[in-house]
């Protein structure tokens, strides 16, 4: 089991992926301990990176992101919720390839759950 020590407390690595998203792919959708959580990815023209938690309401929660202009990457982490009483986080990095507004994208995601 591998953990993480966040501002102070620690969390397990509940699950951790790497995917390929191809050219013109808006939204990914993961499941992680009985919940789906869908990413919605939004063009480069929204601006900076923004992310913003839409539902978070078991057994889905949503999750909007904006902006991709970083050529070495974006990051960004946020807590998705509880699970039976503990913190339920997800960091993760995306990589948008080529100038397209839409472009293939590597994106890595680590769910974190407090212990």
């Amino acid at each position: 089991m591998t953990s993480i020590l966040v501002e102070n407390k620690r969390f397990h690595v509940l699950q951790t992926e790497t995917i390929a998203m191809p050219e013109g792919a808006t939204e990914l959708y993961v499941d992680v301990s009985q919940l789906t959580i869908t990413l919605r990815f939004h063009s480069r023209e929204a601006g900076e990176l923004k992310v913003l938690l839409n539902t978070a309401s078991p057994p889905g929660i949503e999750v909007d992101i904006f902006g991709f202009h970083n050529a070495l990457g974006s990051s960004f982490d946020v807590t998705l919720g509880d699970i039976a009483g503990k913190q339920l986080k997800m960091s993760a990095m995306a990589h948008g390839i080529g100038e397209k507004s839409d472009p293939p994208r590597i994106f890595t995601l680590t769910f974190l759950l407090e212990e």
